[in-house]
């Protein structure tokens, strides 16, 4: 559903899936190479695991708060328009 001057869910969707995606394999990339030189030694499925809670955690956050933003610059444009309405004399 497209929302007036906004962006679809389908949209919002695809753009944090793709954050996710990315997320996901820097999240991963950075854990293989940073714990180690912080003596921390995690098997690489736990890893994984570990990289996968974190992004499925941001991607519910990301989705939630660009609808919630696309939802509030709505009714920015409503609000005006409605109140702009009710102040017009009746004819």
């Amino acid at each position: 559903m497209k929302n007036r001057d906004g962006q679809t869910r389908g949209m919002s969707l695809l753009e944090s899936l793709v954050g996710v995606i990315s997320g996901y394999l820097l999240t991963v990339m950075i854990q293989f190479y940073l714990f180690p030189v912080f003596g921390i030694n995690v098997p690489i499925l736990d890893t994984l695991l570990i990289s996968l809670i974190i992004v499925m955690i941001a991607f519910a956050k990301n989705y939630s708060v660009r609808r919630l933003f696309n939802y509030l610059n709505q009714q920015d444009k409503i609000m005006p328009r409605l109140l702009a309405e009710k102040e017009k004399p009746n004819a």
